[in-house]
């Protein structure tokens, strides 16, 4: 008969520890609602009160747009929805820019806790990126020369 082994410490340890993960990536791609995303994906990772309470709000609204989908489906196009639904409403460009931030955190979050799930905000190309976190308005100046003064400066290198 082989000896039996006990359990240390370290061991016990270690077991609560994977049985804590499952059950948080349980409770995030089984979500009951939107407390479930909030609990595991933005509490607890040092943002502050009012962070959590605007990421909240923005998780919440997102996840009415697409009916309250699991990670496991989360598509860039279920983003996209979201953008186009809240440009139909009306919201300020800046409101939908902190909505999505709220979004793009929670897959980075979910990201850490299980490394295999594809983070959707990873898949997006240039044009999306552009429609989902536009860039600043330029000043009235213009940032680069034209083609006429790209000639003439060089030009004015050759002859010298």
């Amino acid at each position: 008969m082989a000896d039996l082994i006990p359990y240390n410490d370290k061991d016990l340890q270690y077991k609560s520890s994977f049985i804590s993960h499952f059950n948080k990536l349980d409770r995030l791609f089984n979500a009951k609602s939107k407390d479930d995303f909030i609990a595991v994906g933005i509490l607890g990772k040092g943002y502050a009160t009012s962070t959590n309470k605007n990421y909240e709000k923005s998780i919440d609204h997102g996840l009415r747009v697409i009916d309250y989908k699991s990670p496991i489906q989360w598509v860039i196009g279920d983003f996209e929805q979201m953008v186009d639904c809240w440009v139909e409403q009306g919201l300020d460009p800046a409101t939908i820019l902190n909505r999505m931030s709220a979004f793009n955190t929670l897959c980075r979050n979910i990201h850490e806790l299980a490394p295999w799930w594809p983070n959707p905000f990873d898949d997006a190309d240039e044009k999306l990126k552009r429609k989902l976190f536009p860039s600043k308005k330029m000043s009235g100046t213009k940032s680069a020369l034209t083609q006429e003064e790209v000639l003439g400066i060089q030009e004015m290198l050759n002859n010298v």
